[in-house]
Formats: C-alpha cells, sequence, structure tokens
C-alpha cells in the first residue's frame, strides 16, 4: 500500500505544475520544510510512485525523491549525482516550456541551492583525507558543478526569452569561480550576459529581485577585483538596497 504522505506530496507536486506555482513547488521541495524524510529512506518504489501520481513531469519528482532517499541514507555522491540529473531534467523542461518559463525559476533556484550545498560537503570531507592523500584534487565536486554549469550557460545564451535562467547560471558560476579563486573566469561570463542583454535593450532590474540582486552582488564583487571601484561601489548599493525582505522571489 503507498504510503499516504509521499502520494500527498505527488499530488502537490502534480497540481503546483498544471497551476504553475513555482513558489509552492520550490517550498514542497525544501528539505527545511515537511518532507517526509522518514518515509522517503524506507520508501523502495519512489519511481513507481512518482510515475503514477505526478503525471508527466514524474521524472522530475522522482530523481528529487532518489535525491533524497540518498541524502537520508548518507550516500553523499550518489545524492549529488541524482540532484544534478534532476537539474538537468528541469532546466531542459525549462528550456522548451512555452514564453520566459519564468514560474519555473525558483525551483531551480532550489535545486541549485542543494547541488551546491552537497557538493561544498563532499569536497570537505575530503579535506581530512588530503594529508594522506597529496595527490587529491581540491574542490572536485565544485568543479563537476561548474562543467555542467557551463553547458546550461551555453544552452540558454541562445534562448533569449529565458533570460532569468541565463542570468541566474551565471550567478553560480560567479560563485564558483571565487570560490575556487577563478576570478579570471568571470570576464568571459559577464561579458557574455551583458552583451546580449545590451544587445536586446534588457535590464537585469527588469528580473525578479532575488536574481537580480545576486546578479548585481557578484557582478559588484567582480568589479572590485578588477580594480573598477566606481562601478563595483554602484552595483554592490543597489544589491544591499534592494533585497528581498522575504523569500526567494
Amino acid at each position: 500500500m503507498a504510503n499516504a504522505a509521499l502520494v500527498g506530496m505527488c499530488g502537490n507536486f502534480l497540481r503546483h505544475i498544471d497551476r504553475q506555482e513555482g513558489v509552492q513547488l520550490a517550498q514542497l521541495f525544501d528539505m527545511g520544510g515537511r518532507l517526509p524524510l522518514r518515509e522517503i529512506g524506507r520508501c523502495e518504489n519512489l519511481e513507481e510512485l512518482a510515475k503514477k501520481y505526478a503525471g508527466e513531469s514524474h521524472e522530475v519528482l522522482s530523481l528529487y525523491l532518489l535525491s533524497l532517499q540518498a541524502h537520508v541514507r548518507s550516500e553523499a555522491v550518489r545524492h549529488l549525482e541524482l540532484v544534478c540529473t534532476c537539474l538537468k531534467s528541469w532546466v531542459q523542461r525549462y528550456v522548451e516550456a512555452e514564453g520566459s518559463g519564468l514560474w519555473m525559476m525558483p525551483l531551480m533556484l532550489q535545486f541549485t541551492a542543494v547541488a551546491r550545498k552537497a557538493a561544498n560537503q563532499l569536497d570537505q570531507a575530503k579535506k581530512s583525507e588530503r594529508a594522506e592523500r597529496q595527490h587529491q584534487e581540491n574542490n572536485a565536486y565544485l568543479k563537476q558543478l561548474v562543467a555542467l554549469y557551463r553547458k546550461f550557460f551555453n544552452t540558454l545564451n541562445k534562448e533569449r526569452s529565458k533570460r532569468a535562467g541565463h542570468v541566474w547560471i551565471c550567478c553560480e558560476l560567479l560563485r564558483a569561480y571565487f570560490k575556487l579563486q577563478q576570478v579570471s573566469a568571470c570576464s568571459f561570463t559577464l561579458t557574455t550576459v551583458t552583451q546580449s542583454m545590451q544587445k536586446d535593450g534588457f535590464s537585469p532590474t527588469d528580473l525578479p529581485k532575488a536574481i537580480c540582486v545576486t546578479f548585481y552582488f557578484f557582478w559588484g564583487k567582480y568589479l572590485v577585483f578588477d580594480h573598477n571601484l566606481q562601478g563595483a561601489d554602484e552595483k554592490l548599493t543597489w544589491a544591499f538596497n534592494n533585497c528581498p525582505e522575504l523569500g526567494m522571489f
């Protein structure tokens, strides 16, 4: 017999998808929320449940539930791999969606945050092993994320209507480059985004605050390293003055 909590989650997922309720969808998947983690950890037929109760988008739910199960079972590498596969599936759906697909952005932000945290935890866990394994690469899992996000970035750069997703993946790349101390890599990424926006007469401030504030923050941070203090002050001041008080969107 199917677990009522999991069936209910599948039903809520389907309803939010049908109604294009992006914020509610992200809240449903919030690992700090009311996810039935114990039931997810014990269930052996998550894929079948998602396929039966979650409609055409069941693949995304199935992958995320499996990633949560791996997390509950302390299978950290599998958790990250499944989150990345889930994110890849969601980005593909976003690219294929009609119009701006803006309602899909809160869940994209959610997935990237989960992937970032998982990669960071894995890289932190490896630090204690480096004394014994000097050849081991630093931040290997974060670098895997960067490789994935570069593919997303190139794909979304061709999709003029998907500006929000393009800028957000740019933010994730900038965040990673700073952590990896690869500040020089920021220049190409920022130039690609800003030239694309200028070509179309698009302003970043037209994006949801959570995306634009993050973009302006990392843009301003890069300009500090680039010794453009006036530009940095403008971008950082705008970011701090416009931080959303509540929520991601």
